[in-house]
């Protein structure tokens, strides 16, 4: 192909590229607002040159797309033009071009759509009830064969215009290879890179493997194991023949960051000092071991993979050798580079592949996008692949596949949904696309959402969690790691719907569906069933592993070894940090203000987002406590005039319904005193 041909193409596919970026650019310049909570002014100016400096890049990248889209909408335009009137015409290869542009971000629009629709419901502003029509009619089948008709065209095209140009077939043929490469690169790397894969025999290693599979925001009560009648886990129930399932586990602040940390180092929040979700850097520094670093000690390899809602286990690090995390997503620096909704919006179609998670891993890790199959092929990939056969190893998988918005892959945010259902939540619970509807969200009532079909959304989730636990269990028994692997189902906390008038994690003391969790150890050294109904903490987790695989247990753990049998006094949870008070707090209950006026940026350098230390007092004082021991439930609730004390049976009452606390005033003593 003659140079200037070449530059001909080039021109023809840049012009239209530039100018959609250019539009794009225009539309953000305008619209502006990042991605997460928002601090003041004075804060954000502080990094605005930042700023200036992401929108570039966020440019670049998207010129970059829509001048690989525009490139072979000019190859095509370049082939038909020689195909039928052999001769060449700028406009109608730069009309080609922009042709191309159009459809190819159409046709990842309705492939989102259908297959993640997640991705639009988070990044854009759109009725989601408006694309409901167009919804109706994609199918998989029908988008395959969209796929396939347009490849074999552009195929039978590229065969027809190398026979007519056969001094320059070589070089057009590269070209198209050239255009195909990142393609190849992004979706497809096994094919460039193939890597080996070995079973490895059970019996070859003395030690045994760990492998914990948690995942965010599951309720225990939606569990096959756990007495829900919905079936909406039978590969975790079928474990569960063979496990021992602790049925009344507790964490102690249903927050994801403060959970997980209790979970891998066996302490309570006071002692390893996470206590939300917005915590300084030094303070993600934890002082105390953790189960990663034991176990690596004692030559275990030790990975850990997650979507966009673990970014915690990159922050606090927690001894892992392998880490395939996002950043952490509570930073200033980071939430910029995510960029304004529309750059949001047009890279989400294009970013859920291995060449964005390298080079923009923000957007790949996008909040509310799910990533469950995703991370479930890499873990796989990685028992396959990359661990090392003559070692034990700790493998820890964290999913988001039932956080809010509670939009999984297809099928499943449409698997127990009515069709009749035409909302806005059809595809996820909507309200959530910016953190000032999050925030809002919190102070409304029940009649404000669509309830009966986020539940339904929400059972989906579970489903599809389930699922990633089959496909685990499928790898471990083809690679023969079955019998000498000790699983792990876990969650940091569930979630409540409206149960008391209030939804989401931690913002009400009483109930249980936020603070009690699943806890399921599968060992197959002992395959025979157990309904353990003993309370216990997630904090327990860490030492009961370790007495597992007969590896001493470090003194900073304040857990116990749930295998012993010893009955444990009492079990503690408290509320997490409120976005914005809750419609069931009373009003005479300690406040302090909402999340937006809490946050600061202590170290400008790194950006991270925490409390001010000004407000750190007033949340720790407004937590409420709930103690719990044999069938009792000590509430202490943090109000204006005192803490205020109301006892329950939760056993006979677990709706939390009748306080007897006028009725037992020793008991209200004794527990008072421990708590």
């Amino acid at each position: 192909m003659s140079c200037l041909i070449l530059v001909m193409l080039l021109k023809a596919a840049a012009i239209p590229a530039a100018l959609a970026s250019c539009g794009l650019l225009l539309l953000s310049v305008q619209d502006s607002a990042y991605s997460g909570p928002k601090v003041k002014a004075e804060i954000t100016q502080h990094f605005s040159l930042y700023f200036v400096a992401v929108m570039l890049r966020l440019s670049s990248w998207s010129f970059l797309i829509f001048f690989w889209l525009g490139m072979a909408g000019a190859l095509i335009g370049f082939s038909l033009l020689q195909v039928s009137v052999r001769e060449l015409n700028f406009t109608a290869l730069m009309a080609s071009a922009g042709l191309m542009i159009l459809l190819g971000c159409g046709f990842q629009f309705c492939y989102r759509l259908l297959i993640k629709p997640g991705a639009i419901l988070i990044t854009s502003s759109y009725s989601m009830a408006r694309l409901i029509p167009l919804w109706r009619r994609l199918s998989i089948s029908r988008l395959r064969w969209v796929a396939l008709l347009f490849v074999g065209s552009c195929c039978w095209l590229a065969w027809q215009t190398s026979l007519l140009l056969a001094d320059v077939a070589l070089s057009y043929i590269l070209l198209c290879c050239l255009l195909a490469l990142p393609v190849l690169i992004a979706y497809w790397p096994a094919l460039c890179f193939p890597a080996r894969c070995w079973p490895v025999a059970a019996g070859q290693q003395a030690k045994m493997n760990v492998i914990t599979l948690g995942c965010d925001t599951l309720r225990a009560d939606c569990l096959g194991i756990d007495g829900c009648e919905r079936q909406l886990s039978p590969a975790i129930d079928t474990l569960a023949k063979h496990s021992c399932y602790y049925s009344r586990c507790y964490t102690p602040i249903p927050r994801t960051a403060p959970s997980l940390a209790s979970w891998f180092t066996g302490t309570y929040p006071d002692k390893h000092g996470v206590k939300t979700n917005f915590v300084s850097d030094e303070t993600a520094k934890l002082k105390v071991s953790d189960l990663a670093s034991e176990l690596g000690r004692a030559g275990y390899q030790t990975a850990v993979f997650t979507d966009w809602t673990g970014s915690d286990f990159k922050k606090m690090a927690m001894g892992f050798d392998k880490i395939q995390a996002p950043d952490d997503q509570w930073n200033l620096k980071y939430l910029l580079r995510q960029g304004p909704k529309h750059f949001r919006m047009l890279l989400a179609l294009f970013s859920q592949n291995r060449l964005f998670k390298r080079c923009l891993p923000e957007l790949y890790y996008l909040p509310g996008v799910p990533l469950n199959q995703a991370v479930t092929q890499d873990v796989c990939h990685w028992l396959a692949c990359e661990r090392k056969p003559d070692q034990p190893f700790f493998l820890n998988m964290f999913i988001g596949a039932t956080h809010p918005p509670f939009s999984c892959e297809y099928p499943y945010y449409s698997a127990y949904g009515s069709a009749e259902y035409l909302g806005n939540s059809k595809f996820g619970m909507c309200k959530l696309n910016e953190p000032e509807d999050i925030i809002r969200s919190q102070k409304e009532p029940e009649s404000a959402f669509d309830l009966s079909q986020i539940l339904h959304l929400y059972d989906g989730c579970v489903r599809c969690f389930d699922d990633q636990v089959r496909r685990i269990k499928q790898q471990l028994d083809q690679l023969g790691l079955t019998e000498n692997t000790l699983l792990v189902i876990y969650s940091d906390h569930g979630i409540d719907f409206f149960e008391r008038n209030c939804w989401g994690q931690g913002n009400d003391i009483f109930g249980t569906a936020s603070a009690r969790v699943p806890l399921l150890i599968f060992d197959p050294r002992q395959p025979q069933p157990e309904y353990n109904q003993q309370l216990c903490s997630s904090v327990d987790l860490m030492p009961s592993l370790l007495s597992l695989l007969d590896l001493p247990i470090p003194t900073s753990v304040q857990g116990r070894v749930l295998q012993q049998h010893i009955e444990q006094s009492c079990v503690y949870y408290e509320t997490g940090l409120w976005l914005a008070p809750p419609p069931a707090m009373p009003e005479q209950h300690l406040r302090y203000p909402e999340l937006t006026e809490l946050l600061e940026i202590p170290d400008k350098q790194t950006g991270t987002l925490a409390i001010k230390l000004q407000y750190q007092l007033a949340v720790e004082q407004a937590r409420d406590k709930m103690l719990l021991h044999q069938d009792w439930a000590l509430a202490r609730l943090a109000m204006n005039s005192g803490y205020q004390y109301q006892l329950y049976n939760f056993v006979s009452d677990p709706s939390f319904t009748t306080n007897l606390a006028s009725q037992h005033p020793e008991l209200v003593n004794k527990l008072q005193s421990m708590l």
